[in-house]
């Protein structure tokens, strides 16, 4: 499975942002974790477009969810205070129209609308 960005033959990067924004690859997430959760599944399919990744976790990483070749592509920080979720693809593309990306950030949202309660 190729995880990097998409290139025409001569080596450039594919101009057209549909072919390299794809969802490309499936990525299973930790049951009962926080994605399953938010996300109401525990596989999704995920765009890709990195050269690099998360080879150790740091003590606090806690690992929610691995593609098929091995690269960690969900994390939360275990015990955070607040919203601390990280991914590897790019969940900012078209989050509109793709419903994985869409629950992520309204997850986000929900959790600054909280945190402004909290704090008045």
């Amino acid at each position: 499975m190729n995880h990097r960005m998409p290139r025409l033959e001569n080596g450039e990067i594919h101009p057209d942002p549909t072919v390299v924004f794809a969802d490309r690859h499936d990525v299973d997430l930790t049951p009962g974790g926080a994605f399953a959760k938010i996300l109401g599944c525990e596989k999704i399919r995920v765009n890709s477009l990195h050269g690099q990744g998360i080879l150790e976790p740091g003590k606090r990483v806690l690992i929610e969810g691995i593609a098929e070749d091995g690269t960690i592509e969900a994390i939360r920080i275990s015990e955070a205070p607040t919203f601390a979720l990280g991914v590897q693809w790019h969940a900012e593309y078209d989050p509109q129209h793709n419903p994985i990306n869409r629950k992520l950030f309204e997850a986000f949202g929900e959790a600054l609308v909280m945190r402004q309660k909290a704090a008045a």
